[in-house]
C-alpha cells in the first residue's frame, strides 16, 4: 500500500497563499515588463499648448572692457493660429528679469506644428535672427523650417544651421523624465566641439531653437529646463542659471563680503585686492538675473539700493573675468 500524505485544513489554506502571493509576483512582473515596453515604445509628440523653455546664453565683449555676458532666455507656447490652412502654436520669447510670463513682456517668435512623420516645423514672425540665440545661422529664414525630426534612425543626417558638415546620429538611447522615458538623439559632427542632443517632445540641448544654430564662437548656448503642466525636465536638477557657467577654482586673491543697512534697503558689496576687471550679479532663486554690479580694477566697494526687491531669498556671484569664483545668499526683507 502507497503511502498518501494527509492534506490537513492548514496545508490546504498554506497551498492557497503561497498560490496568491505567485499570482501576485507574477503579475507584478508582467506589469513592470509592459510598463517598460510602454516607455520604451511610446512616442511623446512636441507640446502644443502650454509649455516653457528656459536656455542660458553666454558670449564675450571686449567693449568697455573684456567680460562675458550672460542672459536667460525663455520662451513659452501661448495661443494658436491658422495660416495657410495649417495649424501653428505660438511661441513667445523673451530675455530679461521679468519672472512673470506674460505676452505683454515678450515677442512673437513664429509658430510650432508637428505632421504625421514625427517632422518639426517653425514658422518664423520675427525681423532679427540673432534673437533666438547667440548666433542664428539660418539666414534669411524659409517660409517653413525642418527644426526636428523626431523619425531619425542611427547613421540619419540632419543639417544645423549653415554648417556645410551634416550631424550624423550616432546614438538613439532612452533618457527618463518623470515616469516615463523618451528617446534621446546624440549627434557627431566634424566641427562639432560640444555635445549636442534632441530629446524626444521637448527639443535641443541648444535651445528650444537649437538646430537653427551652429556651435558659438566665443559663446554658448544650453537648455536649462524645460516645463509644462505634466512633464519637468532639467538637466542639471534646477533651474538656476549661474550654475552654469564654468566654475573655475576659487581664487583668493579676491574676497567679497555683503552686509545689509536695514535704515535704507541698501545692500554694500566690498572687495578685497581687486586688480581686474570683477562683476557681481544677483540672481533671485528662479534663476533670473535682477543686477549687476561691475568693478573696475582698483574699485572695491559698491552700494545697490533694494528698495524695489520683493522680499527673498537671492543669490549673488562673483566673476572674475568671467569666471565664478565666490557666491553667497543673500536675505532680503523689504
Amino acid at each position: 500500500m502507497k503511502n498518501r500524505k494527509l492534506i490537513t485544513g492548514n496545508n490546504r489554506e498554506k497551498n492557497k497563499g503561497l498560490k496568491k502571493i505567485f499570482v501576485i509576483c507574477l503579475g507584478i512582473l508582467l506589469t513592470a515588463n509592459n510598463l517598460s515596453l510602454f516607455g520604451q515604445n511610446q512616442y511623446f509628440p512636441f507640446p502644443t499648448d502650454t509649455a516653457t523653455w528656459s536656455e542660458f546664453c553666454g558670449h564675450f565683449e571686449t567693449y568697455p572692457y573684456p567680460h562675458w555676458e550672460y542672459t536667460t532666455g525663455r520662451f513659452f507656447i501661448n495661443g494658436d493660429s491658422t495660416i495657410d490652412s495649417k495649424e501653428y502654436s505660438m511661441i513667445f520669447g523673451y530675455y530679461g528679469p521679468s519672472e512673470v510670463i506674460d505676452t505683454a513682456n515678450a515677442s512673437l517668435m513664429g509658430g510650432l506644428r508637428e505632421d504625421s512623420l514625427k517632422n518639426i516645423y517653425f514658422l518664423p514672425m520675427f525681423p532679427d535672427p540673432d534673437c533666438i540665440c547667440y548666433k542664428c545661422s539660418i539666414n534669411p529664414f524659409p517660409p517653413e523650417y525642418v527644426l526636428y525630426r523626431f523619425d531619425l534612425d542611427v547613421g540619419d543626417t540632419a543639417f544645423i544651421g549653415h554648417s556645410q558638415s551634416p550631424f550624423v546620429v550616432s546614438d538613439i538611447d532612452s533618457i527618463q523624465i518623470d515616469s516615463y522615458y523618451r528617446k534621446k538623439y546624440s549627434f557627431s559632427s566634424n566641427n562639432r566641439w560640444t555635445e549636442r542632443y534632441w530629446i524626444e517632445g521637448i527639443g535641443s540641448s541648444y535651445g528650444l531653437f537649437g538646430p537653427m544654430c551652429d556651435d558659438p564662437f566665443e559663446g554658448y548656448v544650453e537648455l536649462l529646463c524645460y516645463e509644462d503642466p505634466i512633464t519637468g525636465y532639467s538637466k542639471y536638477g534646477y533651474c538656476l542659471q549661474w550654475y552654469y557657467v564654468s566654475v573655475s577654482e576659487k581664487q583668493e586673491k579676491i574676497v567679497f563680503s555683503i552686509s545689509t543697512n536695514p535704515t535704507n534697503n541698501k545692500l554694500q558689496f566690498k572687495l578685497n585686492n581687486n586688480t581686474t576687471w570683477t562683476e557681481i550679479r544677483l540672481y533671485n532663486t528662479s534663476g533670473l538675473l535682477v543686477n549687476t554690479l561691475n568693478f573696475l580694477p582698483g574699485q572695491n566697494a559698491y552700494i545697490m539700493n533694494i528698495d524695489n526687491f520683493p522680499s527673498g531669498l537671492y543669490i549673488a556671484v562673483l566673476l572674475d573675468n568671467g569666471q565664478i569664483i565666490d557666491k553667497a545668499k543673500v536675505i532680503i526683507n523689504n
